[in-house]
């Protein structure tokens, strides 16, 4: 059968499939139903985001490849499956996805070839020449923030015409009325969901808790959702902090969205991000965020409207923010939660999302 002529074929492509901001982008995303085809694709494993991709409806494709860079075995396979696929369009996302993406998307003749930033690259020169050249031969280079693009522009000699910002979108099945659960625990709760990694700087948090709880006789709780590299590290840090009681590691969560509602404040300490799913998950059930100045948070929070943003990296920064929300009034924390939560369904739902990708999709 035939495609209708108004719909396209999109391989959507990233590293893995398992589980992190990426994969749950791509789950969420598979839930939008229209007439064109979208097909989803791993250059390393499947997992969890796999899984539910397939449940909504969605084709999945895995490799099982190392995705290290450069790959020929995987040039070679995605320049024969885009072949066989007839894709349209091919729009790869992270740093594996697209060095390899961009160059079997050519050679198999893709019309519309999409890269798309995750973060602020972090390439050495010789990285940066070759991704620079890779992006002045695609169609549109994207950024999940202003941030991001503007870097991109900047740093990697691409025409500003051809960069674009295309913002994360809230889970469309979170459901705002989840948030008139009452919380269990009459401590103020923090909360991170995230991969335990460097880059998110759980250290500094537990740091600040430290201060808070020890040095200042204020208790208070520390809920970590995910599992990482660090995971063992940041364990024996807590012991050695001596903040095993205001400290939980839940591990991985396939649905985090319980965690979330027993919170009073979400954190994000990370020193990088593109444009943070988690940030409007937890703003969209009405927790209010407290984020490190990364990736998209200005693009969505407004100082003490609805949200904060921290000014720096500075423990002590992290730690009297902390303290300064803890002390808000319940109806002062409860309206700005509601303003963030406002925002974030309103701004920056997925049938907007969808139709920013369609504009460059079909040019």
């Amino acid at each position: 059968m035939e495609k209708p002529v108004s719909s396209v074929k999109i391989i959507r492509v990233s590293t893995y499939l398992d589980y992190g901001g990426i994969e749950s982008k791509m789950v969420n995303l598979s839930t939008f139903k229209d007439s064109n085809e979208w097909i989803f694709m791993a250059l390393g494993k499947g997992g969890d985001a796999e899984r539910k991709i397939n449940s909504n409806g969605k084709k999945t494709i895995i490799l099982n490849q190392s995705p290290k860079i450069p790959s020929i075995k995987i040039i070679i396979k995605l320049t024969r499956l885009f072949r066989k696929l007839r894709a349209d369009v091919v729009h790869s996302s992270g740093a594996e996805a697209n060095f390899h993406c961009l160059i079997a998307a050519r050679l198999s003749g893709v019309k519309v070839i999409i890269a798309e930033e995750i973060g602020i690259p972090n390439h050495k020169e010789l990285a940066r020449k070759v991704f620079s050249l890779l992006y002045k031969r695609c169609n549109y280079v994207l950024g999940e923030s202003i941030k991001v693009t503007d870097f991109i522009a900047a740093n990697y000699k691409v025409d500003k015409e051809k960069v674009v910002t295309i913002s994360n979108f809230v889970n469309p099945k979170l459901s705002i009325e989840n948030t008139l659960k009452k919380k269990s625990s009459p401590l103020f709760r923090l909360i991170s969901v995230c991969r335990l990694e460097p880059v998110k700087n759980i250290e500094g948090v537990l740091e600040a808790v430290k201060q808070i709880a020890i040095e200042d006789n204020i208790p208070i709780e520390y809920v970590i959702v995910g599992d990482g590299s660090l995971e063992t590290h940041l364990k024996n840090h807590v012991n050695h902090l001596g903040i095993q009681k205001y400290v939980t590691f839940k591990g991985y969560q396939k649905n985090p969205i319980a965690d979330l509602l027993e919170a009073d404040l979400y954190i994000i300490n990370s020193f990088s991000e593109g444009f943070s799913n988690s940030m409007l998950e937890a703003m969209s059930l009405g927790i209010p965020v407290l984020t490190t100045n990364v990736g998209g948070a200005k693009d969505v929070i407004t100082n003490d409207r609805n949200g904060w943003v921290l000014s720096d990296f500075e423990i002590s920064t992290l730690k009297n923010s902390i303290l300064f929300i803890k002390t808000l009034p319940p109806s002062e924390l409860r309206s700005i939660a509601e303003a963030g939560r406002n925002r974030v369904n309103k701004e920056f739902s997925i049938l907007s999302h969808v139709q920013q990708l369609m504009n460059i999709y079909k040019k």
